[in-house]
């Protein structure tokens, strides 16, 4: 598996994953890298900034989408970060049987 490169407003992380459409929006957005990095990258994302991601030598700007975002963090054993976004409607209804999720 092949990580990409993600910039914003100067600071760089890597991309591990990214699920877009075709207007590049963005559904799901996987970040890893220096905690001080991983969290400017996210940061401006959640507030429509811009983002750029290399793939493959093609440049891909992906967009926040007007939903609301569940944003989770976790400490690697590296010492690095990772961090998901993805949009709440993501997750399952509270209101609904179903199996819990673990955030560990």
């Amino acid at each position: 598996m092949a990580v990409s490169v993600i910039n914003s407003a100067g600071i760089s992380a890597w991309c591990s994953e990214l699920i877009i459409n075709e207007e590049s929006e963005t559904y799901f957005l996987s970040v890893a890298g220096y905690q001080s990095a991983v969290k400017g990258i996210i940061a401006n994302f959640l507030q429509s900034g811009s983002i750029t991601v290399k793939v493959d030598g093609e440049y891909i700007y992906p967009v926040r989408s007007s939903l609301n975002y569940t944003v989770r963090y976790l400490k690697l054993p590296s010492g690095l970060y990772q961090c998901a976004a993805f949009p709440k409607i993501a997750l399952p209804d509270d209101n609904q049987d179903s199996k819990d999720i673990s955030w560990s």
